[in-house]
């Protein structure tokens, strides 16, 4: 403590706005404990600074050790709060501080005096406006990736970016590197993995072309996320870039239907890549299941998203308790429901969807009903009017395996004017590979090799959930990567 205060001493002239910043890696990668910080700042405080600004250090301490997304909100606080008991000027709190509720909760506790934002203002400028208003919600969050400003900025030296706000100088050093190879490879389906295929294929020279059935590229990062969990201008932006790399979109155009493998072959394609995610919501199995107003929550949220059908009556009932059901529920709100509410196998602790989306849903007035499965739907003039539910024991055996157990006589009735069910994606291939050898497994999925992402048919690649299942949008993102140095290799032989 004593050599910290000297050194400020020697070096600095104390202005009264001077910040006292000992980061969390001191105290966890050296010998400085949290009681030398404290006596620092009351030294400190003897020589007239008028405010302390601790700060968590998140990204020295943990970025190269976990997950940024694994750091919890707010996780170092705890040394401004250790510190504000022990000086009599305000101290500003900062460290993984993303969304108001967290910051309110730092001033009403009194860990803080004042809240400090960083990266959240990166994410986006106008926090501190939209936290202030009646849609705090609207605020784009900091995802704590660390990379465009942290890993790039402080450790690189390089331009600012930031991975979910494109106006940050995003891509403002691409180098864009001129086509060498002809257009020789197809990518079948413009989604996370459809994309990065075409992006690492563009960065070795070639121009590939992306064929997609929707009226616009993104797949379900622009037709399936909503735009208060990924706005649309950062898919934009990166689907611009892939257009100034040569990238080109052929959108509206499903192959196996509007033209076909064979037809590509005799344009000129030597390799395809084959990425189409799971586009079927699939089939609620029960009893009136298939009445005109029980839909599939996929369904449902890509036709607010391509056709704008925004209009929602009554009470509506979500059955699924994971991630998308979340997202549809949510969306249900934005849509004029009178109400939500939320059905799923899981008990409340085990759902699938996690605490954060849990939370944010009860935060917006859905009702959730943990541990209950549908039994029937029961229809009027054939729409559903109420949906049964009928209490689940457990969702799987000893082994693990997916098989729920119910308690018949513990019945639940749920009225409702639309059923949005969300139970499950599968791949939707039609007529996309007939005539070709590519080799299914039982639940859809395309086989390829797992390696190479190569199929049995020499010349198709295959990724993205439409190979492994449902997976999060940065798996698809890899293994895009993954089918174009496969592609790479196989074309040039």
């Amino acid at each position: 403590m004593k050599v910290s205060l000297n050194w400020i001493k020697d070096y600095v002239d104390l202005p009264a706005d001077m910040d006292l910043k000992r980061l969390a890696y001191d105290l966890t990668m050296s010998t400085v404990e949290v009681e030398d910080t404290i006596e620092l700042a009351k030294a400190l405080e003897k020589e007239g600074i008028d405010a302390f600004h601790i700060s968590g250090g998140d990204h020295h301490t943990m970025i190269h050790q976990v997950s940024p997304m694994a750091i919890n909100v707010c996780h170092n606080v705890w040394a401004a709060e250790a510190i504000k008991k022990h000086v009599h000027v305000p101290v500003i709190a900062s460290g993984s501080i993303t969304l108001p509720e967290y910051a309110e909760e730092i001033l009403a506790s009194g860990k803080g005096d004042f809240v400090g934002l960083g990266r959240p203002l990166w994410a986006d400028p106008e926090w501190p406006n939209k936290a202030c208003s009646d849609h705090p919600e609207d605020i784009r969050p900091c995802i704590r990736c660390n990379e465009g400003c942290l890993e790039r900025t402080f450790f690189n030296y390089k331009a600012v970016t930031c991975a979910v706000n494109p106006q940050i100088s995003r891509e403002g050093e691409l180098k864009i590197k001129p086509a060498e190879k002809p257009r020789t490879i197809a990518v079948i389906g413009a989604g996370p993995a459809g994309m990065s295929c075409a992006f690492y294929l563009a960065e070795k020279g070639y121009r590939p072309t992306v064929f997609e059935k929707e009226a616009r590229p993104g797949g379900m990062l622009m037709n399936a996320i909503p735009s208060f969990r990924l706005e649309k201008d950062v898919v934009e932006a990166e689907i611009d870039v892939l257009r100034a790399l040569g990238v080109e979109f052929r959108c509206g155009v499903e192959v196996g239907k509007d033209i076909t493998i064979a037809q590509l072959r005799e344009e000129g394609y030597k390799g395809f890549y084959v990425a189409v995610g799971l586009q079927h919501g699939g089939a609620l199995a029960v009893p009136g299941g298939d009445a005109e107003n029980v839909i599939s929550g996929i369904d449902f949220i890509r036709g607010v998203h391509l056709r704008d059908e925004k209009a929602l009556k009554g009470r509506v009932v979500v059955v699924g308790g994971g991630n998308i059901a979340a997202d549809v529920a949510r969306t249900a709100v934005r849509c004029g429901a009178e109400s939500v509410d939320l059905y799923c196998l899981e008990a409340y602790d085990d759902m699938p969807m996690g605490e954060e989306d849990r939370s944010e849903c009860e935060r917006e007035g859905i009702a959730i009903y943990a541990g209950w499965g549908p039994k029937e739907v029961q229809t009027e003039n054939g729409k559903a009017a109420n949906i049964a539910f009928v209490k689940c024991l457990s969702v799987k055996d000893e082994s693990g395996r997916f098989a729920p157990v119910y308690d018949e006589n513990t019945v639940q009735m749920a009225p409702c004017g639309t059923v949005l069910y969300c139970i499950g994606q599968k791949a939707e291939w039609k007529t996309l590979l007939a005539g070709t050898q590519v080799e299914f497994n039982p639940n859809g999925t395309a086989q390829v090799d797992p390696v190479t992402y190569q199929t049995a048919e020499p010349d198709i690649f295959a990724g993205g959930d439409a190979v492994t299942g449902q997976k999060f949008a940065i798996d698809a993102i890899a293994a895009g990567k993954e089918g174009a140095i496969s592609l790479h290799r196989f074309v040039q032989k």
